[in-house]
């Protein structure tokens, strides 16, 4: 199984941030959903923040090459 990362710039408050995750989180799957997890992120700790897109990179991570197999985290319930 090919591991894509995802870098997304967000705009937050005027101040640039970035976010990296994989397609092992639970909730992500393509860029789209990285977008969408990165900007909730950021509205969990700031609730009122004025968010941007900057950018959506996707590419595949070097970090899990070597493995044969790889799955996805499964979701936690609480």
């Amino acid at each position: 199984m090919t591991v894509h990362r995802y870098e997304v710039g967000l705009l937050v408050d005027g101040v640039e941030k970035l976010i990296e995750c994989d397609d092992t989180y639970p909730e992500v799957h393509d860029w789209k959903t990285a977008v969408e997890f990165a900007m909730l992120l950021i509205k969990h700790g700031s609730p009122h923040s004025k968010i941007e897109l900057l950018f959506s990179k996707d590419f595949e991570s070097e970090e899990y090459k070597g493995y044969d197999y790889i799955h996805s985290t499964p979701p936690v319930i609480m």
